[in-house]
């Protein structure tokens, strides 16, 4: 069930970057620019752009499911990115902390990405591994149909874990500390 929701979205916002690049693309014909390269275009929209929008969607629903309600789900999932944004007004500056932060990646013509890019892979990866251990948590509380009070998706939950979730959890957490340790 998740999963499927979660391809959903990605193939939205797999639409959504693809006409940023064809936009792009438009722009720079429009303003005569010597070269248009398309491999920076998919670099940047498709690759470093798309993962952290991915992990939102991820986050999003991982929120939807754990609030027990579609419209609830979408509150918890924009107060998570508001919060979020606000982190280093709140104090949280580290890229640890802080979700979704990380060192920013920059391009410039003479040196392209550069030193910039690993560090900001490495954070990318980092907060995908915390979307995933969120992800394996939230399957054990999905519910399909109407929605049940906690103290049942407990129970539920209880009767769901199995050895392939228990190794996912500790995979993904394994992968949380490790990250986290090498950053």
């Amino acid at each position: 069930i998740l999963l499927g929701k979660f391809l959903g979205l990605a193939l939205v916002l797999l639409a959504f970057q693809a006409l940023l690049v064809v936009a792009g693309i438009i722009v720079q014909l429009r303003l005569d620019a010597p070269e248009i390269d398309l491999a920076l275009y998919a670099a940047t929209f498709l690759g470093l752009e798309l993962i952290g929008y991915l992990v939102i969607a991820a986050v999003a629903i991982v929120a939807q499911v754990i609030a027990g309600g579609k419209y609830v789900g979408w509150l918890a999932a924009i107060v998570a990115l508001a919060v979020a944004s606000l982190a280093p007004i709140l104090g949280v500056e580290h890229g640890l902390l802080a979700w979704q932060s990380g060192p920013a990646w920059i391009w410039s013509a003479l040196r392209g990405f550069g030193a910039s890019l690993a560090p900001s892979l490495w954070f990318k990866v980092y907060w995908a591994a915390w979307a995933l251990l969120l992800a394996f948590v939230a399957r054990l509380f999905v519910v399909r149909g109407i929605d049940l009070p906690w103290r049942e998706r407990l129970v539920r939950a209880r009767e769901r874990i199995s050895a392939g979730n228990a190794l996912g959890t500790l995979g993904a957490a394994g992968a949380v500390c490790g990250l986290g340790g090498f950053i």
